[in-house]
């Protein structure tokens, strides 16, 4: 059957701050709110029965700092950690949404080829903090009548993400002009 699902995705709010130390380190820092507590039930439409999935999320929080050092002209490291408040808390978290707070670390390196030409590489891991899934499951079988099958568990999570890039500038870099010596 085909099923429709309208949905409004939450609104989010970034900010992010970055100050450059030296000619060589820059730090950042960053912060999300993301209104998920708007997203209370998701309705699915087009099958026979229709359904909702009951969902009662909180806001998502997000905070991460991260540094960026420049090893010489061509090189750059560059390592951030971030934690992630889910909106799912243990009252609503399901095994259709397993979701859970986590600590996310990334580190990744930049070669600059050429003026035009950047090569990047990075890996990232989220580590989901184990969080409490309960529940029950409810079914009809013809001629043998209802059931409840109460179940518990926990979230076991971790994603592993690594990432390759490659950069052309079609145009030039802007030259860096030199701000003339003035002597009085």
């Amino acid at each position: 059957f085909p099923i429709t699902i309208d949905q409004s995705t939450p609104e989010l709010v970034t900010a992010s701050i970055r100050q450059t130390i030296n000619d060589k380190l820059a730090v950042s820092l960053t912060g999300e709110w993301q209104n998920w507590r708007r997203v209370k039930t998701l309705i699915v439409g087009g099958s026979p029965t229709g359904s909702q999935l009951a969902l009662n999320f909180n806001d998502g929080w997000y905070v991460a700092l991260g540094a960026e050092y420049k090893l010489d002209p061509k090189w750059t490291v560059r390592a951030g950690v971030g934690y992630d408040f889910s909106p799912v808390s243990d009252a609503v978290r399901t095994l259709s949404v397993p979701d859970s707070d986590r600590l996310i670390l990334s580190g990744g390196l930049q070669y600059r080829w050429s003026p035009q030409i950047t090569l990047s590489a990075a890996y990232t891991a989220e580590l989901f903090q184990r969080a409490p899934i309960n529940g029950t499951i409810r079914s009809a079988i013809p001629n043998l009548g209802a059931f409840a099958l109460d179940y518990t568990t926990r979230t076991d999570v971790t994603a592993h993400l690594v990432s390759a890039g490659l950069t052309y500038r079609f145009d030039p870099p802007p030259a860096v002009i030199e701000a003339p010596l003035v002597t009085k």
